[in-house]
């Protein structure tokens, strides 16, 4: 932030001068201000990169099913700060397309540890994903619309990263 404060400042001094005679001060410092903050992006220190195995199942229940060899989902996860090792972190799994939305609670009852070290890919399989659809485990969607097949159509899986320690979020949603 101190480094961003200087930059402001010193942009001021050289920019002031051949503007000023057009804007005053405060609207071109607010001006200023207000473009980089809309232009700095939000980066994240975690990629998540989700993978759908087709066949899709037909069945929501068919995600949480850990006993298949091949599930539907694969999820890598990189931590891209080399610097960082052992960084615990939790889940949240999203579900969303043709009127149908639902999400993994904060708290996935049966998901196992996950740890991230800095360069390394983890990958998760059907095995380590089948907790975060269970339906004990979902909010926002009813026992019958869980119990349903599918109706055809489009839909996203996406995942976002937490850290288990502090609660931030670590990556975009997939």
């Amino acid at each position: 932030m101190k480094q961003f404060l200087s930059i402001l400042a010193m942009a001021m001094k050289l920019l002031h001068p051949l503007l000023g005679r057009w804007l005053g001060r405060g609207p071109f410092c607010l001006l200023l201000t207000a473009n980089c903050l809309l232009a700095t992006a939000q980066s994240f220190p975690v990629q998540v990169v989700a993978q759908a195995v087709p066949p899709a199942p037909i069945y929501f229940s068919s995600y949480s099913d850990a006993g298949t060899v091949n599930g539907p989902l694969r999820v890598q996860l990189v931590l891209n700060d080399l610097g960082i090792s052992d960084r615990e972190i939790r889940l949240k799994a999203y579900f969303e397309g043709n009127g149908i939305s639902f999400q993994s609670n904060d708290v996935v009852s049966g998901a196992g540890l996950l740890f991230l070290e800095g360069g390394i890919p983890l990958v998760l399989g059907n095995t380590e994903l089948a907790p975060y659809f269970r339906f004990g485990n979902l909010t926002g969607i009813s026992p019958a619309g869980y119990g349903q097949a599918i109706p055809e159509g489009t839909y996203k899986i996406c995942f976002e990263v937490y850290a288990v320690l502090t609660g931030n979020r670590l990556s975009r949603r997939s």
